[in-house]
């Protein structure tokens, strides 16, 4: 029993000199402090490449004229049916009003075609051919009385004779009169009235379309996006430019 227990006096010692060896240190009097705040971790990776938009759109004048407004610049955002341009519309009005003058000529045309059955033209026709049926009608009777009065040896044969060559010449004039009247009435049913309902058709839609590209003078953006190039704008000398096309991409929702 004494050997063991210098055994085991031999093991605490040498179990109590390891752990002061190994066992840090009692903190000191001296306390240092260190603050302690939160970041976001980053990590950053170098990618070589090109970023590209998703979608392009070049917007284009509808229209010749001047720009007034513009105050895009490279670089600018833009929401979706923001006005970008407002352009000048003095030349394209006074097309328009070129086109409502021939669309108003047009009209007037086809009118008269419409009531061609009392335009002068048909009327003065008719009324030809009523004085050469009178004309006529007197001649006949005339012609019928000296007829009779020859027979009974009252006036010479050259007076007859005269009268039948008015007469003969008096039925000429009235199928003269006949084919004019004819030929008028067919006038405003044939070609030329369908080719006047077709100027008239081709004069309103020329009109309506440039109604159309009038009410496109402010340019707005198809999309939201952001502007890429405004073009090369031309001096006109003045304080308003000649518009170039502007570029669009979408911007990307993260």
């Amino acid at each position: 029993m004494t050997g063991r227990w210098k055994y085991l006096a031999v093991g605490g010692l040498v179990l109590a000199l390891g752990l002061m060896l190994y066992l840090p240190a009692a903190p000191g009097n001296d306390v240092s402090w260190v603050a302690v705040s939160s970041h976001k971790l980053e990590h950053e990776i170098g990618l070589v490449g090109k970023i590209e938009p998703i979608e392009t759109s070049i917007i284009t004048a509808p229209f010749e004229g001047l720009v007034l407004a513009n105050e895009l610049s490279p670089g600018m955002q833009v929401e979706q049916g923001q006005a970008l341009l407002s352009l000048d519309t003095a030349l394209l009005e006074i097309k328009l009003r070129d086109a409502l003058a021939n669309q108003l000529k047009m009209q007037q045309t086809v009118e008269i075609y419409r009531t061609w059955a009392t335009d002068p033209q048909v009327l003065q026709a008719e009324q030809m051919l009523r004085v050469a049926e009178l004309s006529k009608q007197t001649l006949d009777l005339e012609f019928s009385q000296v007829e009779a009065l020859y027979q009974k040896g009252i006036v010479p044969r050259n007076e007859l004779d005269a009268l039948k060559q008015q007469r003969y010449l008096q039925s000429l004039e009235l199928t003269a009169a006949k084919v004019q009247l004819k030929s008028v009435l067919a006038a405003g049913k044939g070609e030329a009235k369908a080719i006047a309902d077709m100027e008239y058709q081709n004069a309103s839609i020329a009109h309506e379309q440039l109604n159309a590209l009038l009410e496109l003078k402010v340019l707005h953006a198809p999309f939201s996006g952001v502007v890429l190039s405004l073009g090369v704008p031309q001096s006109t000398g003045g304080k308003s430019r000649r518009f170039m096309p502007a570029l669009f991409w979408p911007k990307v929702n993260n």
